[in-house]
């Protein structure tokens, strides 16, 4: 069972507030989970190209899966990382417009306030 707090047990005290900093967050992706996963879904899909395709060269299959998979790697971390560049870039811009509709609001409230006095 859950207790039900007052209201007066949830006002913060006046001296937490002198102390409070204002947070700010960012939205931007993780570049090295990104890049991670670029790295290994493109190993996972060289690997599985070498193996279905049809081997012609006399080093074996496993070794040409090594290296098929290491160069899908590498394509891999390429594009997840400029995947990763334009969700970074992206973020900047849907934030300030967030910003600009969220002080929008608040001016237009303002003004229809005063508009009707």
């Amino acid at each position: 069972m859950t207790e039900h707090t007052s209201p007066e047990n949830d006002r913060v005290p006046e001296s937490a507030r002198e102390d409070a900093v204002p947070a700010q967050f960012r939205l931007a992706p993780r570049f090295g989970r990104v890049v991670g996963t670029g790295v290994v879904l493109g190993f996972i899909a060289g690997a599985l190209a070498s193996l279905i395709l049809p081997n012609t060269t006399g080093v074996g299959t496993f070794t040409v899966a090594l290296l098929v998979g290491a160069g899908f790697a590498l394509l891999g971390a390429v594009i997840a990382g400029l995947i990763a560049v334009s969700l970074d870039r992206g973020t900047a811009s849907r934030h300030k417009a967030a910003k600009q509709a969220h002080g929008t609001e608040g001016s237009s409230g303002a003004d229809a306030a005063t508009g009707d006095a």
